[in-house]
């Protein structure tokens, strides 16, 4: 985040109560303005914010700058997959009501329905269903070779790495330090 000017002012024409804004909330009001992922009265409502205190925070330079910031960093083509992911999440959100109604309804063809959604929750990250599982087969010897020293032999039949991908199969011996 760009440095914040202290004490901001906004310009007064008008008996206007404006709200007073940390610099973390007039960021985040500017990101979600650059997201357009909602329409500018549901941004403000969210903001507790009236269209003309919105007006008079629009008008300030500073604001204007972190809009344009905001603006250019979910728009660059580095964001792009974050971006696609977070716009179907939103997307799928709001269409759930609406899924929930054409599938309750008998008139509609329910696979083209349920593939529908099946996009947009794998899209948005939210579809989990062809995740390997978090740990493979695993099992532990432990050998204990006397006057206090043991050997554990771990091994993982298919160790799974964070990203979900299936890592080569490995074997490992800890020996316990003298």
């Amino acid at each position: 985040m760009p440095p914040f000017p202290r004490g901001l002012v906004f310009p007064s024409t008008a008996a206007i109560a404006m709200p007073a804004m940390t610099a973390h909330q007039m960021y985040a009001l500017a990101r979600e303005i650059a997201m357009e992922i909602n329409e500018l009265s549901i941004i403000l409502q969210n903001n507790s914010l009236t269209a003309a205190q919105y007006e008079r925070i629009r008008e300030s330079s500073t604001f204007q700058k972190i809009l344009e910031v905001e603006i250019q960093q979910w728009t660059s083509a580095k964001n792009t997959p974050e971006r696609v992911r977070i716009e179907a999440a939103a997307t799928f959100e709001q269409l759930m009501p609406t899924l929930h109604a054409r599938l309750m309804d008998g008139k509609e063809n329910l696979n083209h329905v349920v593939e529908g959604g099946k996009l947009l929750a794998k899209v948005a990250g939210i579809d989990q269903s062809d995740r390997p599982p978090d740990v493979g087969e695993k099992f532990i010897i432990n050998i204990d070779i006397g006057d206090n020293q043991k050997v554990a032999v771990v091994h993982s039949a298919m160790p799974i790495a964070n990203d979900g991908s299936v890592l080569p199969k490995l074997a490992t011996i800890t020996l316990p330090k003298d």
